[in-house]
């Protein structure tokens, strides 16, 4: 196994250059169960090439074959899977990676049992392995937990037509990642399912999926990092595949968060053009991230990397994340001087004296801190990564798309 990746740049300059980027991982982990239960074979162009999407689409291959499946490290592909095991009179044995233990679990569980599922947990409550055990679900209206993970209510609703009677949902609490609701119910809608969403309550009809989905657009939350490097960059033009603007991923925000850090967005057909362009950096910046938590990361990067100060709020979910995010950014972002004070309801960072120097980035087996402070390289010249190989699990392309845009890696044991 890669322990480390060293990373040079010689420069901060950034080579033009043009590449594909894979499908929207949220998008692609959605269709595939909107197309799993449409009882659809049609291979999905542009899916996904992450490790998360991988694990659940080979899942699906075996359902009816198998009765056991490791979900791996994925937080989404056990949170829809469930749901989907819950429609299927059958005993399935579900376990994963040991850093799930401190995913939010019990919400969906407690949902899920409400709806008539039994579980089985063979070593711990609410935590793998357990057994689960469907098929004999009806109507109900239930409250769900939302100021964690929006996943519960996404996963509960993409089944909600298979359901006889249909759902009807009560959101109780804060609602985070807002958006990825929005997108699960605008993908349903789509594909023929009738979706009512009024305040706090959601109700989806009994039914079926009428229509598939066929294709995927690109990710914007994996292109985040490119425009990193670009605003980082002194002169740069990167062009990307395949992208739609309007999207329905909420993350296309970088495009106005990015611009105050100068850099301009075009499109041209499928394409996004990202450049470089001389602009005055404001002091400060607030942000609101309650809707698409997953940029923290690189927008907290991006600002200290240009000396622009920065006020995050709507961090709920943060915590929660494959490492606690907030920490993890924290402890990895002082080593070059950042002063970052944060409480429950927002993170200021002071990025007024930068110390840019060879650091050793520790990424706390979270994908995200791998992607995002890669960049920083453009200041420092060399940049060491450990636990490199944690990106495969959103964007395992993204050192060769370093190196297409001037960025070297080496990697070593």
């Amino acid at each position: 196994m890669t322990k480390q990746l060293i990373l040079n740049s010689s420069s901060s300059f950034l080579e033009n250059s043009s590449f594909h980027m894979s499908g929207s991982k949220s998008i692609s982990q959605r269709a595939l169960i909107i197309n799993f239960l449409g009882s659809s074979s049609f291979d999905i162009i542009n899916l996904s090439n992450s490790k998360d999407t991988y694990t659940l689409n080979e899942i699906l291959k075996e359902i009816g074959k198998k009765k056991s499946f490791n979900v791996g490290q994925g937080g989404t592909t056990f949170r829809f899977l469930l749901p989907l095991l819950s429609l299927i009179d059958k005993e399935f044995y579900i376990n994963g990676h040991t850093s799930l233990e401190s995913r939010p679990l019990s919400s969906l569980v407690d949902a899920l049992k409400n709806l008539g599922v039994k579980f089985t947990f063979l070593e711990k409550k609410n935590h793998f392995p357990f057994k689960i055990h469907g098929g004999k679900i009806n109507l109900k209206s239930i409250n769900i937990q939302s100021d964690k993970t929006s996943q519960f209510v996404s996963g509960l609703l993409l089944v909600a037509p298979y359901i006889k009677g249909g759902l009807r949902l009560k959101l109780k609490t804060k609602i985070v990642s807002k958006s990825y609701i929005d997108m699960t119910i605008q993908m349903m809608r789509s594909c023929g399912a009738y979706v009512c969403w009024e305040k706090n309550i959601i109700s989806v009809n009994e039914g079926s999926y009428s229509s598939i989905i066929k294709n995927i657009e690109s990710d914007w939350t994996s292109l985040s990092y490119i425009y990193e490097c670009v605003a980082i960059s002194d002169k740069a033009e990167v062009i990307i595949s395949s992208f739609t603007y309007p999207s329905l991923q909420k993350d296309s925000d970088i495009i106005l968060f990015f611009n105050f850090l100068g850099v301009s967005t075009k499109f041209n057909n499928d394409k996004v053009i990202i450049t470089k362009v001389k602009h005055s950096l404001p002091s400060l910046i607030e942000w609101d991230v309650l809707s698409n938590p997953d940029l923290m990361p690189t927008y907290l990067v991006s600002c200290f990397a240009l000396g622009v100060n920065l006020m995050l709020t709507g961090i709920d979910s943060l915590i929660y994340k494959e490492s606690n995010r907030i920490q993890s950014v924290k402890i990895n972002l002082e080593k070059f001087n950042a002063k970052i004070n944060f409480n429950s309801k927002y993170i200021f960072l002071d990025s007024s004296n930068p110390l840019f120097f060879e650091k050793e980035i520790d990424t706390f087996n979270d994908h995200r801190i791998a992607l995002a402070f890669s960049p920083l390289v453009l200041k420092t010249r060399s940049l060491i990564i450990n636990n490199p190989q944690v990106i495969e699990k959103s964007y395992p392309k993204y050192w060769g798309h370093l190196n297409k845009i001037g960025i070297k890696s080496f990697f070593q044991k």
